[in-house]
């Protein structure tokens, strides 16, 4: 008897932001994947296709989900349309799908990052047999040429897996879903202990501390890429989508509290909960920082405060932060902290006992996020 041939594994990447890497390393074992390794800008990992399915359903800090394929050399434009030709484009591509095609290169003799997109389009087009269309917000394909190494990666989230679906209010500040998560989880959120954000702005961080809480999959609610592809196996992802639904809490094993002193900011942060579908399950108030009261004797207190481009658009903000952390020291004894600043000069004004610190980026921006315990 002939043995079954064994299908080879898929080399996938997930992509996070500076700082986050070892956070979705930690999320991706979780999912039980193959050979996962951290590196600069995200995790490298194995697996098949249903490995596809669930690292988009639930990783909460990546932005994509991006399957490699296998790299070759490339001297010429021939060789490079040659080789592209010669890759399985009939997994991905399906009529009428547009590319987004983006090429970067660096130390090789194909260069023209233009030209090498506009090749690739056309090795596509022929291995169809079918003309592609080039459409920015296609289907998003990435070409790396370093050294004369071609490798080319297949976007399969469709847009950013930040995009959950509810923010669509911001405040003056927003912070994207990935990295709040990714804050909660290096602070040590534990679900089973109430949470609290007294400067909330628009709630993303006290929203995506209640999906953890309740076991949410961060993207269930949304579409992917992967289910435009030919070989999309529908009934794999709706078993997948419903032990998810299953394993989801009713309800935070624990108190999930979010404040602002911002009438719109609160506004927003209560809209963006109704969308999560979060309405109740977080407690939501208007008041000043220094009104806001721990709801037990132990938590994690985290929190995103007013810094660098804000400190330039009149707030007066003098204080602010002297006040923030004598009001946390005096009342969230015992509790654990995380605060997100854009400068270590205005955590020292906070005299919080430091522990540790994370170098993180917001908006382009580097950030540190300060965590800690306070006595």
């Amino acid at each position: 008897m002939n043995a079954v041939a064994k299908k080879p594994p898929l080399h996938l990447f997930a992509v996070c932001a500076p700082g986050l890497e070892n956070v979705l390393l930690d999320e991706l074992k979780s999912l039980s994947v193959g050979n996962a390794r951290a590196i600069p800008g995200g995790v490298e990992f194995t697996g098949n296709w249903s490995t596809v399915y669930r690292a988009n359903l639930w990783l909460r800090t990546a932005g994509r989900v991006l399957r490699r394929l296998p790299a070759f050399h490339a001297l010429t434009f021939g060789e490079l349309h040659r080789k592209v030709q010669q890759l399985g484009w009939e997994e991905f591509v399906g009529p009428g799908l547009a590319l987004d095609i983006q090429a970067v290169s660096h130390g090789s003799r194909l260069y023209i990052k233009k030209k090498i997109a506009e090749v690739i389009q056309q090795a596509i087009g022929d291995r169809l047999r079918n003309e592609v269309e080039p459409a920015a917000g296609g289907l998003y394909v990435l070409a790396r040429l370093a050294k004369n190494v071609c490798e080319i990666s297949v976007d399969t989230s469709g847009e950013l897996l930040h995009k959950r679906g509810y923010r669509q209010e911001t405040g003056r500040a927003p912070l994207r879903e990935t990295l709040a998560a990714g804050m909660l989880l290096l602070a040590g959120y534990d679900p089973a202990r109430p949470f609290c954000d007294p400067m909330c702005g628009a709630g993303t961080i006290a929203a995506e501390a209640a999906l953890l809480a309740m076991r949410r999959a961060p993207g269930r609610g949304r579409a992917f890429a992967f289910q435009q592809f030919p070989n999309f196996d529908a009934a794999a992802w709706e078993k997948l989508c419903a032990t998810a639904d299953h394993r989801a809490l009713a309800a935070p094993p624990a108190p999930v509290a979010a404040n602002d002193v911002s009438e719109s900011a609160t506004a927003a942060a209560r809209a963006n909960f109704a969308r999560a579908g979060l309405a109740g399950f977080i407690s939501l108030t208007q008041r000043d920082i220094g009104e806001v009261q721990p709801a037990d004797d132990s938590g994690l207190v985290l929190f995103n405060p007013p810094y660098g481009d804000r400190l330039a658009r009149g707030q007066k903000l003098t204080g602010l932060y002297a006040r923030a952390g004598a009001i946390l020291l005096d009342r969230f004894a015992g509790w654990k902290y995380g605060v997100l600043l854009e400068r270590e000069s205005l955590f020292h004004e906070m005299r919080l006992p430091k522990k540790t610190t994370f170098r993180l980026t917001n908006g382009g921006k580097k950030v540190k996020l300060f965590c800690g315990g306070i006595d």
